[in-house]
């Protein structure tokens, strides 16, 4: 999921005091090692990104599969994601969303979630941070609901990453200017994913319900260009 530097307007709040478990889990190796994590094309008109250092790539280990997926953190301990990657996605039509149909189900088990600062996603424990905890909206209706927060097992030192701070007091208008930067795939096969990209100078088509009904509800927006599966 691309992640937008603060043009980013949150439907609900779900932030709380969170307690602090040391000593979290790693991923585990042997799974690590059979997964494909690296890239090897670019995001389309993007660049690799060593800067934005508060997006984080997002691995899932889950009933024997492994997939990837990108958050931002917005704490040392707090990454705001998008719900479908950490929950499956139901009833898609045509391998797409119908706001009317599409919908999620249940979160995954946190204890196979893992994120990591590292421009590429490697394949060494050692560099991931365990979740605790998963927090998604209530309604698991698809459209207007596609965010999540994860809480991590230990905080991250920020001394190695940057903290985004969500846009949540102002609205955003058409024709704003903003990046996306992500780890995701560069194309509809699912090839180039796990290299964290940026890409420049996107601007913001629709607001609310200027947007098209059946891809987005009132509390979202569209870009102008899209930047392909990531």
């Amino acid at each position: 999921m691309t992640q937008l530097k603060s043009y980013l307007r949150l439907s609900l709040c779900l932030l709380a005091s969170i307690a602090i478990l040391a000593c979290a889990p790693t991923p585990d190796e042997w799974a690590l090692e059979k997964a494909n994590l690296q890239g090897d094309q670019a995001i389309r008109n993007g660049y690799t990104d060593n800067q934005t250092k508060a997006v984080v790539g997002l691995v899932s280990l889950q009933n024997g599969g492994i997939g990837s997926c990108s958050g931002t953190l917005i704490s040392p301990n707090v990454v705001l994601t998008a719900q479908h990657c950490v929950a499956p996605t139901l009833n898609q039509i045509n391998g797409g969303v119908d706001c009317r149909r599409t919908s999620f189900g249940k979160a995954y088990d946190p204890s196979g979630l893992y994120v990591t600062h590292q421009v590429q996603l490697t394949q060494n424990p050692s560099d991931y941070t365990a979740a605790q905890e998963v927090l998604v909206p209530p309604d698991s209706s698809f459209c207007g609901n596609d965010v999540a927060l994860i809480v991590l097992a230990e905080p991250i030192d920020p001394a190695d990453v940057q903290f985004m701070v969500p846009r949540v007091d102002t609205q955003i208008a058409d024709g704003e200017k903003y990046y996306a930067v992500g780890y995701g795939a560069t194309n509809d096969s699912g090839n180039g994913s796990g290299l964290r990209r940026r890409r420049d100078d996107l601007f913001i088509e629709c607001v609310a319900d200027e947007c098209p009904s059946y891809y987005s509800r009132d509390t979202e927006w569209m870009g102008d260009t899209g930047v392909c599966q990531g």
